[in-house]
């Protein structure tokens, strides 16, 4: 059974880099920010459509959901500055209960 260490899977750099040196290594395939060195947009990486809207990350209300929010399967891109991009996924459906009081 593979064992995650640090947040960092350790197959993919053998304890060789650090997390934020991977996330830095990561972010060279995502590219930077229009007009911006060292620095990545944050936002929605778009994979699917449905009748031309993106539907990654996509909030959905429904019926059923009572105080609750559903939300679409996708990825998104957080930059943290210094640290480089994070990168976000939800591989399946994901719902976030409300409470019921606030406070």
């Amino acid at each position: 059974m593979a064992v995650s260490q640090g947040g960092l899977d350790p197959w993919a750099v053998q304890h060789r880099i650090g997390e934020r040196d991977a996330r830095y290594a990561l972010g060279a395939l995502l590219g930077p920010a229009p007009g911006r060195m060292m620095a990545w947009a944050d936002g929605v990486l778009p994979s699917r459509t449905e009748n031309g809207v993106i539907v990654d990350l996509k909030a959905a209300l429904g019926a059923n959901d009572g105080l609750g929010v559903a939300f679409y399967p996708g990825q998104c891109v957080i930059n943290r500055p210094g640290q480089g991009p994070y990168v976000c996924t939800l591989d399946r459906t994901g719902r976030v209960p409300m409470p019921l009081t606030l406070g």
